[in-house]
């Protein structure tokens, strides 16, 4: 703030000669910050003298505001639910779908899929086919059937029944067998040919793992094959093992047997 006075040599009006910044002989209007003779100054509130304030951002005569979020120069966004409703109480569920009603939020269906159609059948199976309760929980079969009638099995009615044999990678002599299955199996051979294989030439992986015999020799896995296939019938299909299934059963090993006492020359070149 700047003083203005004016000298004179004196007189008979002002003996001082001093004079205010208004002309008045020993005044005290003086100049303020905005050049007014006699002024206030910068209003109160203001940042200049033009009358400005500041913005939330601290700049005079800016133009930021704060929004409903409470956020200098914000658009709202940061607070509006999935809407776009600034404070609004709307969210997603787990499907995707905006809305605050939480009646209609989307739920897991039976395989853990969110807004999936799959549902347990009558057994409690999920995606089972079975419609009859009573089919369900007995002694035989507590944990239920699944979509191809066996129990504890994983099939389901998008899967469908079915039994794949493949090849797998092949790759420094090692060649995998690949068995994909929704259907118990209680034995499998297939034959190669074009390959040459030495009598010790097989690994059980996942076969030896389930106590399956595992042989590379044309006959030797064959002399399981009617225990099994007599066996599964009993366990899985309840079939009664009567006198045809025994006769059968000696006539299928005897044929085994007659197999395997052929000389080993023969048994190589079925390969």
């Amino acid at each position: 703030m700047s003083l203005e006075v004016e000298l004179s040599d004196g007189g008979d009006d002002c003996p001082s000669g001093v004079y205010d910044c208004a002309g008045v002989c020993d005044g005290d209007a003086v100049v303020d910050e905005c050049g007014e003779c006699g002024g206030d100054g910068i209003d109160e509130g203001a940042c200049d003298c033009d009358g400005n304030v500041a913005d939330c951002a601290g700049t005079c005569g800016g133009d930021l505001q704060y929004d409903i979020c409470d956020i200098c120069g914000g658009d709202n966004s940061t607070c509006s639910d999935c809407s776009g409703v600034p404070g609004g109480d709307a969210y997603e569920d787990s499907c995707g779908v905006c809305d605050d009603d939480a009646s209609n939020d989307c739920v897991q269906d039976c395989a853990g899929v969110w807004g999936g159609n799959l549902v347990e059948d009558a057994c409690g199976v999920c995606d089972g086919g079975e419609t009859d309760p009573d089919n369900c929980g007995d002694d035989d079969c507590p944990e239920g059937y699944d979509a191809c009638g066996v129990c504890g099995g994983i099939a389901t009615q998008e899967t469908g029944c079915f039994i794949e044999l493949s090849i797998g990678s092949v790759a420094d002599g090692v060649m995998e067998i690949i068995l994909n299955n929704t259907i118990p199996v209680s034995g499998f051979q297939f034959e190669l040919t074009g390959v040459e294989l030495g009598d010790a030439a097989c690994s059980g992986g996942s076969a030896g793992d389930e106590v399956f015999q595992v042989s590379n020799r044309a006959s030797s896995f064959v002399n399981v094959v009617p225990v099994f296939g007599i066996l599964s019938s009993w366990l899985w299909i309840n079939e009664e093992l009567g006198w045809i299934q025994l006769v059968s059963f000696g006539l299928i090993f005897f044929g085994v047997k007659m197999v395997n006492t052929q000389p080993p020359e023969i048994l190589k070149s079925a390969k």
